[in-house]
């Protein structure tokens, strides 16, 4: 198999919350209830691929299909989310604003 490209992926944490790392091991997501693409999507697959295959637990409250909406519903503080890093370069929403924390194996 040749890989095509490589994807970072955060935990999207609400506004206000305390600090804490900046990663989480994946063993420790189950910790937070998230919201996150349906289950047809890319990235949803991508993430569940990776967390079976390390004996992982995802604890899901909400299964969505537009971005906008998982981001917004993290800033209201209704959800964490597991997405790449990449659309919040756009939204300018770094990660030393204290709401991305990386996700080590």
């Amino acid at each position: 198999m040749t890989v095509l490209a490589r994807e970072e992926f955060c935990l999207v944490v609400p506004p206000g919350e305390p600090p804490f790392e900046d990663s989480i091991p994946l063993a420790n997501l189950h910790a937070f209830p998230l919201a996150v693409p349906m289950r047809n999507n890319n990235v949803r697959r991508s993430v569940a691929d990776v967390v079976a295959q390390h004996g992982c637990v995802l604890d899901v409250r909400f299964e969505v299909d537009s971005l906008s909406t998982i981001i917004n519903m993290v800033m209201e503080g209704k959800a964490y989310s597991i997405l790449p890093r990449r659309p919040f370069r756009k939204r300018r929403l770094k990660a030393k604003s204290g709401r991305l924390r990386s996700l080590i194996r």
